[in-house]
């Protein structure tokens, strides 16, 4: 016959096995190991590993009023015994079941529980969570002398109160919610908002549990999101996020940072403040972080000194059922409620006190014996095998083998229907959290049905009506920018394409407005968020449907104020696209920077593949960025060979070569390494080239100002011709009347460079920096470096060959560009 303790080793080694038998087969068969749903059990192996080293000190049990460690330890083997002969039991099932799964990979008929819920209409969701941190706020200010739990440390104000189940349940509303927006921020990228506040107010109640779960779940789908990320035809994808390369070790960083806070949390509601690393090793060691198997120690010595050791057959799940009822106003409650069975009777405890948990399996164990350990670890098995089923098959995708493919409600739904069920199942005083998730899913279900309802009354009421774009590109007057020509020239063309367009711009000092031309002015700068707040109002009384921001022009700066224009388009009801000109040219701080936006947007616009993979870094798994690659600002030349040869005789002379220059002078473009190239094939008299800067140097720009210096100091007066700035009809004959076009550029060749356009088109030489990615033209020649020898390198070689001229047949018109985004608006309306 086994002792106690040498039984205890057989089913800890038994379980080890099992657990890691199970995990063996879920990463083999679908790639994985630790889920939203299984977390649960690998913070139950934590327990467990832990409190046979603890719980034999006598300083572990002084939080139950033990001082003598010894004195407990049959009671502690009986506690682990207990709770690992369900666990082994539990395991067993699941992994005979998860052996047992057939056809992995097939289609299946949507779930009867992912039925339940449809897509939650955000309006509703944001409704219900203001609402239940409105109340949440309310009781705490009248209840608890005017402040939040975590600030005085009294959690239990509530307790024997009539408020207690109304309290309970918004705390539970708020665990909810912060579920939903964390599957919708990892999944859609909407919901970040939503999730910060829902976990800001969990702070503040001083609950630990909720607010793990809020924090750890998002985590961890975002962190093992990569081996669901395959493509329709079954070929992995080959770009891993930044995120992703490290889920790993985001898993590792997710789960210590989040105990650390937990830790945290316990010693500020205790009034202690911030605590340090000795704090936190003791909470571990001393106190309640890991307590479940020491208090089913307890818990069982009060079962056996006294009671007369009956097992009660289900009163307290009963009295669980009941939990809607206030305690305060049920004897057979204030009896038989686990918290007021296990703290009162069981452990003699007469102050006010939750109850003790006492493991997964405690519970069952007085109510049915051993029976009631079987039956329960079977339920549990068969719960757990379910919901990672469905996990795999409908959210993550067909047998574990898609993206993520459907909406955060079901993922959420699915995560807390299973964590409340384990909660009441394993200790019955989680049944109130149980009727808190069936009253929220009403409210969601119910009202997202009702604003369905009148969405469709209103759009049959609205049929027909053209949908209106604000556009924003950072016009205003005397500003020169490449994006914001853009802008202008994408405004133009959808008109012309019958799509209506309110273009913002500066101007004015009366306050949001209208000019002549039908554009919305900006009264305060577009650095200014107030201003911008009122703009986007003035859009939506105009009866503007779509609010599209072109980034980054020269008017933002790097202001934030642009960066906030997303949420508060969001916060007025009306649809959002974003395009992001330059992302993959920015540091850290310029990310981050169009993070907002990004997130924010309901459609983001990349102008080409080097600047959607940039982008698609920093979103989320399964997070989708358009591609439509700009149109030249400058209009192709139409105008005869005769007028192109009339120039050219003006710009040089026979056995002279023309290098074209066109754009904004900016140190990115290296325009300074050009004069200098030129400077030292003239010293050894080498030149035979003009550069034809088609633009113009203004004074009183600090680096254009140095190039006029340079010009003058480096004697090329007469080999530098500048045009001036051209009206946009003009600069395609100078351009044509070049030999070549010479572009150097940091951002290396790219059709989302206007300059590069501008020039390719006309069939001229293109001498520019060698692409930092894919680059579909071929007939394009590349510099070897950006410096003075690269570029001196290639004026050279330039000389010396016949250079050719192109016919090529191109369109980079505005057309196709205008057509692609009156789609994606449209699109963006219909969803």
């Amino acid at each position: 016959m086994l002792d106690s303790w040498t039984l205890c080793a057989v089913l800890a080694l038994a379980s080890a096995v099992l657990f890691v038998a199970y995990l063996a087969t879920t990463f083999v068969r679908y790639g994985y190991i630790v889920s939203p749903f299984n977390v649960t059990m690998f913070l139950a192996a934590v327990a467990f590993c832990l409190s046979p080293f603890f719980y034999l000190e006598d300083g572990t049990w002084a939080s139950v009023w033990i001082y003598d460690a010894a004195s407990m330890r049959a009671y502690l083997a009986q506690s682990l015994n207990i709770n690992l002969l369900g666990t082994v039991v539990f395991l067993g099932f699941l992994l005979f079941k998860t052996v047992r799964e057939r056809n992995s990979g097939a289609e299946l008929g949507r779930n009867r529980v992912l039925n339940v819920m449809p897509r939650v209409d955000a309006r509703v969701a944001g409704f219900v969570t203001l609402g239940s941190i409105a109340v949440f706020t309310a009781i705490c200010l009248i209840f608890n002398r005017g402040t939040f739990p975590l600030l005085n440390g009294d959690r239990d104000f509530y307790y024997q109160s009539s408020i207690s189940p109304v309290y309970q349940a918004m705390l539970f509303a708020m665990q909810f919610m912060g579920v939903y927006y964390g599957f919708r921020f990892v999944s859609q990228r909407r919901g970040l908002l939503g999730f910060l506040a829902v976990l800001f107010f969990q702070l503040l109640s001083g609950t630990r549990g909720g607010m793990l779960q809020n924090t750890l779940a998002p985590v961890l789908v975002y962190a093992i999101s990569y081996p669901y990320q395959v493509l329709r035809a079954g070929r992995p994808v080959e770009r891993r996020g930044l995120v992703r390369r490290w889920s790993t070790l985001l898993i590792g960083v997710a789960c210590v940072g989040v105990l650390v806070l937990g830790l945290e949390i316990q010693t500020v509601r205790s009034g202690e403040g911030l605590g340090g690393i000795a704090r936190m090793a003791q909470e571990v060691v001393d106190g309640n972080t890991f307590s479940d198997i020491r208090d089913g120690a307890f818990l069982l010595k009060g079962f056996a000194e006294r009671t007369d050791s009956s097992f009660v057959h289900g009163l307290t799940y009963l009295a669980g059922l009941l939990g809607f009822v206030p305690s305060s106003l049920s004897a057979f409650r204030q009896t038989w409620s686990w918290g007021r069975f296990s703290a009162h009777t069981l452990a003699g405890i007469r102050q006010t006190h939750f109850g003790l948990r006492g493991g997964w399996f405690l519970e069952s164990y007085f109510n049915f014996g051993i029976l009631g350990i079987l039956a329960l670890a079977l339920v549990l098995g068969l719960l757990m095998f379910k919901s990672e089923q469905i996990y795999r098959r409908f959210i993550l995708g067909r047998g574990g083998r898609g993206g993520i493919v459907h909406p955060a409600a079901d993922a959420s739904l699915l995560l807390v229907l299973v964590r409340t069920l384990f909660s009441a199942l394993t200790c019955s005083s989680g049944t109130i959290e149980l009727y808190a998730c069936l009253a929220t899913m009403c409210l969601l279900v119910g009202g997202s049905h009702w604003v369905r309802h009148l969405r469709a009354s209103r759009a049959e009421q609205v049929a027909g009506t053209a949908m209106s774009i604000c556009l924003m590109g950072g016009d205003e007057p005397g500003v020169r920018c490449g994006v914001t020509d853009y802008s202008r020239r994408l405004a133009q063309e959808l008109r012309l394409e019958g799509t209506r367009v309110l273009e913002v711009v500066r101007g004015g000092s009366g306050g949001v407005g209208f000019d002549a031309d039908g554009c919305l002015r900006l009264s305060g700068g577009w650095k200014n968020p107030i201003a911008l707040a009122l703009t986007l109002i003035g859009a939506k009384r105009a009866g503007c449907n779509v609010v599209h921001v072109e980034y980054p022009t020269v008017a933002y700066g790097r202001s934030l104020g642009i960066s906030l224009v997303g949420w508060m388009v969001r916060f007025l009801g009306l649809s959002f696209v974003y395009t992001a000109h330059e992302f993959s040219s920015y540091g850290p701080l310029g990310h981050v920077r169009q993070l907002p936006s990004l997130y924010a947007a309901d459609a983001v616009v990349a102008v080409d593949e080097q600047e959607r993979d940039a982008i698609l870094e920093y979103l989320p798994a399964g997070a989708e960025v358009h591609l439509i690659h700009i149109g030249s600002n400058i209009s192709r030349f139409a105008g005869s060979a005769s007028d192109v040869q009339q120039l050219r005789a003006s710009l040089a002379g026979p056995g002279t070569t023309v290098a074209a220059f066109f754009g904004f002078v900016l140190p990115s473009k290296h325009f300074h390494e050009i004069l200098r190239a030129m400077a030292e094939l003239k010293g050894s008299e080498r030149l035979s080239t003009k550069l034809l800067l088609v633009g113009e140097l203004d004074p009183a720009n600090g680096y254009q100002a140095e190039a006029l210096n340079l010009i003058k100091g480096l004697g090329l007066t007469d080999d530098v011709i500048t045009t001036g700035y051209l009206p946009a009809e003009n600069v395609g004959l100078y351009l044509r009347a070049a030999d070549y076009a010479l572009l150097p550029t940091d951002h290396g060749a790219s059709v989302r460079n206007g300059s590069f356009l501008a020039a390719y088109q006309e069939g001229i030489e293109v001498v520019t920096s060698a692409p930092k990615g894919d680059f579909p033209f071929h007939d394009v020649r590349f510099l070897d470096t950006n410096d003075v020898e690269g570029i001196k390198k290639a004026i050279v070689a330039e000389q010396k060959r016949e250079i050719p001229r192109y016919d090529r047949d191109v369109d980079f018109g505005w057309k196709r560009v205008a057509r692609s985004h009156a789609n994606l608006y449209q699109e963006v309306l219909d969803h």
